[in-house]
């Protein structure tokens, strides 16, 4: 059965990861909870380095960083907020 927590996936169905998390705890904890590799919320934590949390737009930070790096897959963006609440997508970067 795929799990609810990957928008109908699995961890491995996705070769990009756009993470929003407001703080490098909660990227450490997906990064660990899905087993993920250290390079794949490399983006991720780049934007959030250089400019921090901002609120809803930095998913939109994060996927213009991937379109520039020429990111090419299938992937899942992830936000998460106040209470843990979370939303999820599924996104395809084409080239």
């Amino acid at each position: 059965m795929r799990s609810a927590c990957c928008a109908g996936g699995s961890p491995g169905d996705f070769a990009l990861w756009a993470v929003h998390a407001g703080g490098r705890t909660i990227l450490d904890a997906v990064e660990q909870g899905f087993g993920l590799g250290a390079e794949a919320l490399a983006p991720s934590r780049s934007v959030l380095r250089d400019r921090g949390n901002m609120s809803s737009a930095t998913l939109m930070f994060i996927l213009a960083q991937m379109l520039d790096c020429k990111a090419r897959g299938p992937g899942l963006a992830l936000a998460f907020g106040p209470g843990m609440a979370a939303e999820s997508f599924r996104f395809t970067i084409e080239g």
